[in-house]
């Protein structure tokens, strides 16, 4: 990383508060082991103002910590690949449950959950019929959304109680998004550049039960709640940096930070006005746009992978707008692209997958 800190100091100037924003290449991807904790009794005020520039500092914890480790699977490798065809990652935190995700270019999508999630030894296939929207990218200041999916699932309800036959469960959620500030969070972990998003989340649960006898379905309970989550993102965090759930009075309920460290030097990348790099992620090539007519100029290409380390260099004769970086010859992974012309000068970042 030395390496590209120093390419980045020659390419823009630094500034202690940068507006950033998330793509793609920010979120997680499969084989990522991503480490993070939570603190249960947190008595941290928060979580502060909206806007621009801000500055939040969450490093004072409780002694109530557990870890949250997440693995980031191909959904080939989990029993339940085959009840989400169109999801291309799965995360999960203990090998046993597991919840579904499509993500591309444009958008991050939750498509549903399965495994033992009662705890009753039976596995439980949970689609989200509508799919629940993570994110729109790319994610910047001011962006919102909004949203809504549906849960309907009947199990055999006989491992639970032997009078019940089945137990039907229904939740219907509507949720609003808002990407509400930017500024600096410092965690136990260190001090990033981050965009804050607000979730609020307004569910409505119905349990059915339908008894041996009589076999008749009958409305068993139906609870509505309201969550408010608050989730800080940074460049190449993969999931939040930072993350507060508070309750429908406004009560804090945890507090989860990652154990991903600052990009030191990185959020350069992110203010990058000079040229878009796709598709990212990628598997055998990426395209190079200018935004500015940049024909008829002399370039220099620079091609990194993440330790910084130069792959290629090279100069261009730019014929048009458009250049094509061939990348089949990569490992999967990381990987920076700068270009410097007499007009100008960036990097950007993409993921060969």
């Amino acid at each position: 990383m030395k390496k590209i800190f120093f390419l980045l100091i020659n390419v823009t100037p630094l500034s202690a508060f940068s507006q950033i924003s998330i793509d793609v290449s920010d979120m997680p991807q499969v084989g990522d082991v991503i480490n993070r904790k939570a603190d249960t009794m947190t008595v941290l005020a928060g979580p502060g103002n909206a806007g621009a520039n801000q500055t939040w500092n969450f490093s004072q914890t409780s002694s109530y910590i557990i870890d949250e480790n997440t693995n980031i699977l191909a959904p080939a490798s989990t029993p339940y690949a085959s009840s989400y065809p169109t999801a291309n990652f799965a995360m999960t935190n203990d090998n046993a449950s597991y919840l579904f995700f499509n993500q591309n270019t444009g958008s991050q999508t939750a498509v549903g959950f399965a495994g033992d999630i009662l705890g009753t030894g039976t596995p439980i296939n949970a689609p989200m019929t509508g799919g629940d929207l993570i994110h729109n990218f790319p994610r910047t200041y001011g962006s919102n959304f909004s949203d809504s999916y549906t849960v309907d699932v009947t199990v055999d309800a006989s491992s639970i109680n032997a009078a019940l036959n089945q137990i039907r469960f229904k939740r219907v959620v509507n949720s609003k998004d808002s990407t509400d500030a930017w500024g600096q969070l410092t965690t136990p972990v260190g001090t990033y550049n981050s965009l804050r998003v607000e979730r609020t989340e307004y569910s409505t649960d119905s349990i059915w039960v339908k008894p041996v006898f009589p076999p008749t379905w009958t409305l068993y309970q139906k609870t509505k709640d309201t969550t408010v989550t608050y989730q800080w993102y940074a460049k190449g965090g993969k999931l939040a940096i930072a993350e507060m759930t508070f309750d429908s009075l406004g009560a804090p309920k945890k507090y989860t930070w990652s154990l991903e460290a600052p990009l030191t030097g990185l959020d350069e990348l992110t203010a990058n006005t000079v040229f878009d790099v796709y598709p990212n992620p990628t598997h055998n090539e990426v395209n190079i746009t200018f935004h500015a007519n940049e024909i008829g100029a002399k370039a220099t290409f620079c091609l990194l992978d993440q330790s910084g380390r130069i792959i290629r260099n090279e100069e261009w004769a730019l014929t048009s707008n458009k250049q094509t970086v061939n990348c089949s010859d990569l490992t999967n992974g990381v990987y920076f692209i700068q270009v410097k012309t007499v007009k100008s000068q960036a990097v950007s970042r993409f993921v060969k997958q």
